[in-house]
Order: C-alpha cells, then structure tokens, then sequence
C-alpha cells in the first residue's frame, strides 16, 4: 500500500519526491533504561505520542547516554501505536523506537513539510502493519511521495495555513466564551423562574389566582388518601427556610420528598460514591436542591 499524489493533479513548477530525498530520516532507537531519569540529566527523552502536544512535546524524562539524538525543529514523527502523529523537537534530544526524526533539506520550512505530513495522517496510519501494535517502517516512511512546492511558495503556503489557523483557533475561542455565556444565561433565566421574576408582570395582571399553598393542601390530601392500607403514613419533612431568600406572595418552600411519589424509592440515592442520601432530600434543604412550589400561573 502506498499514498498516490499525482504530479498532474499540482500546480504547475510543483514536483513529487520521495520523503528520503527531500529530508534526512533518523529512525528512533530505545536506549538502556538504566540510561533513563526524571530528574532532567542528560537530553529530554521523547518515546511516542503520548509525549506531543500541539506543536512540541513534553519532555518526561531524560536519558544520559542517547542511542539517536534529532535536533531542534526537526519534526518527531510517530511510527509505533499510533502511526503518524508529529511534533517538532523543541531541542536536541534523544528518540526512542517509537518516533523518527525527518530534517527537510534545501531550505525548506520545516512546517512546510510538517503540515503536509499532518495532512495525510490517517493515511499514513493505513501504510503501518502488526496485529498488537501497528507500527511503519523505515523503508515505507522513506518512501512516502511529497508535493515539492516552488522555495517562494513554500513559505507562502505555510504563512497562509497559520493566519488560517490562527483565525480557527481565535473562533474556537470566541465559541468557548459564548457557551460559558449561555450556561451563565440559562443558570440566570432558571434562577429568575424560581425566584418569580419570570412571571411577575403575569401575576399583577391575575391577582386572584389561587396559592399555593392550597395546592400543597391537595397534594397532601392526595398523599394520605393513596397510603391508605399500606401501613403508618409519614408526613414529609418541612424545610428549614432560615436561610433561603423571600418567596413572592402566594408561593411557598417545600423539599423534594412533597413532591415526589409517596412510595418506596421514589427519591433514592445515586451509586458510585454520591455525597448525598436519600434522608438528605428528606431531613435538610439547601438552595440548590429545594424547590419552590408555583401556583402553576406560568404552564
């Protein structure tokens, strides 16, 4: 298998070259692990992927006496578990067998190469054999095809990717401030619902709707009528009010336990290691798991 680029489908002045002619390849070699150590003697130890970041990797250890040393900016690519991902070397430093060290030659940008690698990842990726952990050998990464671009435009093509890029990332950004913004207006909104804000203009318009607390008298009546038989009945709990803010006028406090089914489970608690029990929703109330009781004016 191998990734067809084809020299009649480039602008024109373009060339396509194997990888080993336009760039030295250095196949990473795991040193002694006696060599190994993390507290920063020798040169920073790269082994894979799990080491890269966005551009330059981070370095977790180091090795005293390096097997393979790729120097500053050389793209660090990955041909073992997984296959293709790069990064630049952010400084001399040593490879393990996970990663290949490629230095473009002639004055080309490094980036140049590196995104054009970045954009054929996945097939990359589908050039690597093993049944355990696939990995690419140095023989077929020598021989990937590249779309050799006039020196001029080489820089223009990477100057162009990056403000693209930096366009990208600045509405990522924007994206990110306008979810915050719209979680805040949604706490906002519901905050506004449950304090009577939402419907208080309603209410001046409709003064004489039933409150209620007649409505929880009907609840109530309805609870002990469907107990019947089953046992003593208990009463739900009344919350302690002390610190929650002013209700309007005809709404009241209640907890969860009015509200929810009068039977075996009908409020539980959660598995795997919730801080709250069932008797919390019962016994306590706190602002964030009370409820107020509308007088049903806004459904």
């Amino acid at each position: 298998m191998s990734i067809e680029i084809s020299e009649s489908s480039l602008p024109e002045g373009w060339k396509i070259a194997p990888l080993d002619e336009v760039s030295g390849i250095n196949m990473g070699q795991s040193p002694p692990s006696s060599t190994y150590n993390i507290e920063g003697e020798g040169l920073p130890f790269f082994q894979g992927k799990a080491e890269f970041g966005s551009f330059y990797p981070e370095a977790k250890k180091w090795c005293s006496i390096p097997s393979k040393i790729a120097q500053k900016d050389d793209i660090l690519i990955s041909v073992r578990a997984p296959v293709g991902p790069t990064n630049l070397a952010p400084a001399e430093c040593c490879i393990g067998r996970g990663l290949a060290a490629v230095k473009p030659l002639g004055g080309m940008p490094n980036r140049y190469l590196l995104y054009f690698l970045r954009s054929i990842e996945s097939d990359i990726d589908s050039l690597g054999t093993g049944s355990t952990f696939k990995a690419i050998s140095g023989k077929i990464l020598r021989s990937i095809k590249v779309p050799i671009a006039p020196p001029e435009q080489q820089k223009r093509i990477v100057a162009e990717i990056e403000k693209q890029f930096s366009r990208l990332d600045e509405a990522v950004a924007n994206l990110k401030r306008v979810k915050a913004n719209l979680k805040r207006y949604k706490a906002a909104v519901l905050k506004a619902a449950v304090e009577g804000k939402l419907t208080e203009e309603w209410r001046k318009q409709h003064p004489d709707v039933e409150p209620a607390d007649k409505l929880l008298e009907r609840i109530l009546v309805e609870r002990r009528e469907k107990w019947q038989g089953r046992g003593k009945y208990r009463e739900p709990a009344a919350p302690d009010t002390t610190d929650l803010p002013e209700l309007p006028e005809g709404w009241v406090w209640v907890t969860p336990d009015f509200l929810a089914r009068n039977e075996n489970g009908a409020i539980c608690a959660g598995t795997f290691g919730t801080i709250f029990k069932a008797k919390d929703f019962e016994k306590k109330v706190c602002l964030s798991f009370s409820y107020a009781m509308f007088q049903l004016e806004s459904i």
